[in-house]
């Protein structure tokens, strides 16, 4: 804790100096302007609404602009570090093992190595309410769905933790009763702002997108890019402020990503319904179930995401960090991975963003390595529900 402390004093130091100088990192800028002009449902000139994150998205946003538009990046950071040490207090506490306090280590060490994307993104609010809700578990899964619905209000991604919850608790209705209860919060909050018909845009807002550059699925036309094959190349979408890849056939592949994300998503869901059959025959480990399921629905939104933001690989860190307190030894490959994937992440943003724009090649070979790390995140959770699903190994029969 007395690490954690220090590494996010200094992180907020960094903001208050990069603050005086009247700037703010990343997408922060985006988030203050948003704040200052009072959240209007409304895309500016130079760049999208604010609609484009879910309702919730503003409280995060509207704490930062406390002190003003000059410090908006100071008080965003000092929210993040708060956050991040009351996530690393649960998971310690209620956890109670060396296991537990090891996973806390892991945790800081994988913010660390996240760097600037772990604290100038709104992931950076999302990731420690999802590892809050981790350390609860299935022991408390009212406590445990209103920070995983609080994070879905932010930004959807912690709907899959959630998805993983409801198939393995035992309480269903308390599930439900908390996501029901969050999201008329929301909702009250969208009438406050006015956002009544635009409440719901997150949705529809991936639809219209073309395929990011740093996607998974975009891999084979950042090599194209990267040799000058058939006029390939990456660009800037200026309205929403995104690299994309541009070539034969990137339109064809951007409208299929939904319907795969979909249909990824559903057999991910299927094997964890078919282990949670297993597990309630043989009255089994449900907290594994539940944290694999996690693990396995996360890689999921990930590889199979046309958008693919190199912050996106910050989801999967709770969900290890949880999965590493409850069994260290199960837990091992997926943490190497994970931090394996973060640290190449590192490099893809920021140190060689330049020259993935200009799709040079040692940069799309180093997206290339990320992308089969992720890959082998999605096989290494599946693998386990596959496992899971088909439970313990039977014992030999003996001969009398």
């Amino acid at each position: 804790m007395i690490a954690a402390v220090v590494v996010h004093a200094l992180v907020v130091l960094f903001a208050i100096v990069y603050s005086w100088r009247g700037s703010a990192l990343g997408d922060i800028a985006i988030y203050r302007g948003w704040a200052a002009s009072g959240f209007v449902p409304v895309a500016p000139a130079d760049g999208p609404a604010p609609t484009v994150y879910p309702i919730l998205a503003t409280l995060p946003m509207a704490l930062a602009q406390v002190l003003g538009e000059r410090w908006f990046f100071a008080v965003w950071a000092v929210v993040v570090a708060v956050l991040n040490i009351l996530g690393l207090a649960a998971l310690t506490r209620r956890s109670n093992t060396t296991a537990g306090v090891a996973a806390g280590w892991w945790w800081l060490l994988f913010t660390g190595v996240m760097g600037v994307l772990a604290f100038s993104r709104i992931d950076g609010v999302t990731a420690p309410l999802v590892l809050m809700a981790l350390a609860f578990g299935l022991s408390s899964p009212g406590a445990s769905t209103a920070l995983l619905a609080v994070g879905a209000w932010i930004k959807v991604w912690p709907v899959a933790v959630v998805t993983a919850l409801l198939i393995a608790v035992r309480r269903r209705a308390t599930v439900l009763a908390a996501g029901v209860a969050v999201s008329l919060g929301a909702g009250l909050l969208a009438v406050v702002l006015n956002w009544g018909p635009h409440v719901l845009d997150f949705l529809g807002f991936q639809g219209n997108r073309g395929m990011q550059a740093e996607a998974t699925f975009s891999l084979p036309w950042m090599w194209l890019a990267a040799l000058g094959l058939n006029g390939t190349r990456a660009v800037q979408n200026v309205a929403i402020g995104s690299l994309e890849v541009q070539g034969p056939g990137t339109e064809v592949m951007a409208g299929l990503m939904q319907p795969l994300l979909v249909v990824a998503v559903g057999a991910v869901a299927a094997l964890a319904l078919a282990g949670l059959r297993t597990v309630a025959r043989r009255d089994g480990d449900r907290t594994a179930l539940m944290l694999w399921t996690a693990l396995s629905l996360t890689a999921v939104l990930i590889v199979f995401n046309k958008v693919g933001s190199p912050q996106f690989v910050l989801w999967l860190g709770p969900v290890v960090a949880a999965g590493l307190a409850h069994d260290w030894i199960a837990w091992r490959r997926a943490a190497w991975l994970v931090m394996a994937t973060a640290a190449v992440t590192l490099l893809v943003f920021p140190v060689l963003f330049q020259a993935i724009v200009h799709a040079q090649v040692h940069a799309v070979l180093v997206l290339t390595v990320r992308d089969l790390l992720l890959l082998a995140v999605l096989v290494l959770g599946v693998s386990r529900l596959v496992r899971i699903a088909r439970g313990p190994a039977r014992e030999p029969l003996t001969q009398p």
